[in-house]
Parts: C-alpha cells; structure tokens; sequence
C-alpha cells in the first residue's frame, strides 16, 4: 500500500538509526509493563452492535488487541441515548462477551474501581452546536453538553480517579446517501463529511466538557476522523460500503468494528497497536495483508487527541 508502506518504512528507518546509535538499548524495549485497563461504556450500536458475533463489537477486538500486546481489558457497558445514561443511573451494565472479563460482577460502580470510562453521543445531532438544546421533546431544554455534564459530575463523584473519553463514531449515513449501497462516490462525500463540521462538532464538544471540567482529563477517542482518513488518504480507499457498513444507520462489518478498536486502543492503552496480529477471515484481506501499516497510520492519526488534550491544557 503506497502511503502506508512509506510510513512504515520511515519508522522502521528511524528504528534502526536508533539501534544504531545505542539510543535504544535492549532493557528499554523489556522494561514495558503489562497495562490493565478497567472500562465502563455509555455505548450505542456504534460501539456494540449486537449480532450472532461479537465480531461486531469494539470490546471483543479491544481485547484481542491487548492481549496481542500482553496486556488486559475488563470491561462492562450499557446501550442508550445520553438522556438514558443521565436518567437511569446507577448504569445496569447490559453487555456481555465470550472473551471479554467484566468488572461489575454484582458490584457497585463506586465500588469497582473503573480507570476509564467513555461516553457515546448520538451520531445524528451533529448538524447543531453542541451547547444549542435538543430538538423535539425537550422539556428541560437540555444540550448535549449539558447531559454529558451531568452524567461526568455523576461519574466523577463515584469514580473520582477515572479518566472519560468521548467516543466520536461514525456519522448516520441515511441522511447523506440516497440509496444503501452509495456508490464509490457517494462513499468518499461520506467519509470526508465525517472530517468537516461532523469532526468538528466534536471537537467542539470534548473542549465545552474540558471548560466545565478543568480538573478532569477528558479527550477524544477519534475513531471516525481517523477511519474517513484511513479510508480516503490510503490504498483502502478502494474498500466498497458493504466491506464496512451493513445499513446506513450505519451498523458495521467485522472489518470496521475492528478498525475502530485500533483507535480506541491507542487512545485507552496510549501506545500503539501491536505491530502483527493474526486476523480471521472475518477481517477484509485488504487490511490483513497490510496490517502493519496500518497500525503505524492510525497510530501516528490518533496522536490527534493527545494533541487536543496539551492544547486545552494550557488555553485559558
């Protein structure tokens, strides 16, 4: 893959000057220690998409991409809108996986020592800013970011030491496409309007949480900016709609859930994915034969967040 493989090959170039130099000695790569992240998810199908498989899952690949990289996941999670999470706490967690170990296990969230814990907005709210209030039935007059903020002083009371990140998933795709499958075409204005005013609403949204929250960490985890470029800069652009979306809603394929775990790994862990993996055929051969590279991509694209992070820490 032409923009992959020079990435690669830049790192890989860098590496070895490294070597080279006695910069990197052997005890610096041995002396990284085993992570053991511990998550809660307010999570929408964008997250988990139940379906005969957990291959439709983010958490299911999560997992297998830590213990690819020795470390562990344990995580718990419940489906809904933001007004759901807010109204319902304490959150029942209402998922389960074969692989996945959870935290909960009959005990309180306070009590279940989360590291971690991210929140899902909705995908189809984005065509107002983050601070105007709810269409429709809205009897408080609320906005995402008021939700979002009461459900963080929630979380911060009970789990004061856990960091929260806002999972940006992809945008709805009906509103956008006439017919499922789009075309090429259709598919590309699709995945860039992911990078324009849908990214930026984001944006928009985790600094508004940051300015209520100063002394929280809050960041983005973001799956869809760094996927549309994925799919755009790169030789996967040639990967048609049904190789990653089943509907326009849109649910997706083992290949985009997959995908989408890369992000959240290099935002959760905060290190790069594992340079190999061993892939089912449920994963695209386009992505198994050039896994590698594009690890190294969503890697150096997620540094993005991190980026966002430094910056409001310092804006006044």
């Amino acid at each position: 893959m032409r923009n992959l493989a020079t990435i690669q090959t830049i790192r890989g170039a860098v590496l070895g000057l490294l070597l080279a130099w006695g910069t990197l000695l052997p005890s610096d790569a041995q002396a990284q220690q085993m992570v053991d992240r511990k998550v809660f998810v307010f999570g929408n199908s964008l997250v988990h998409h139940l379906s005969p498989s957990d291959e439709t899952t983010v958490p299911h690949w999560l997992n297998r991409i830590a213990r690819a990289e020795g470390n562990r996941l344990a995580l718990d999670g419940a489906w809904g809108f933001m007004r759901n999470f807010v109204n319902d706490l304490p959150p029942q967690s209402n998922w389960s996986f074969r692989e996945v170990r959870s935290v909960l296990n009959g005990r309180s969230f306070r009590s279940a020592g989360f590291d971690t814990v991210i929140i899902t907005p909705a995908n189809f709210v984005q065509y107002q800013d983050p601070d105007r209030p709810y269409d429709g039935d809205n009897p408080d007059g609320a906005s995402p970011l008021d939700l979002a903020g009461r459900l963080i002083e929630w979380v911060a009371a009970q789990s004061p030491g856990s960091e929260i990140l806002i999972y940006e998933g992809w945008a709805d795709m009906g509103s956008q496409v006439r017919n499922f499958p789009p075309n090429a075409r259709g598919l590309r204005n699709y995945h860039e309007a992911n990078l324009g005013d849908y990214h930026d609403w984001f944006v928009a949204y985790v600094r508004g949480l940051q300015a209520q929250f100063p002394d929280r960490d809050i960041a983005l985890i973001p799956v869809s900016s760094v996927l549309s470029r994925l799919y755009t800069e790169t030789d996967l652009a040639p990967l048609e709609a049904l190789d990653l979306y089943e509907d326009d809603a849109p649910h997706g394929t083992a290949t985009k859930y997959f995908l989408a775990a890369l992000v959240t790994y290099a935002v959760v862990y905060g290190e790069a994915p594992p340079a190999a993996m061993d892939l089912p055929d449920s994963i695209h051969p386009a992505v198994r034969e050039n896994y590698a590279q594009i690890a190294a991509f969503i890697w150096d694209a997620s540094q993005a967040a991190a980026q966002l992070r430094d910056r409001a820490a310092v804006e006044p």
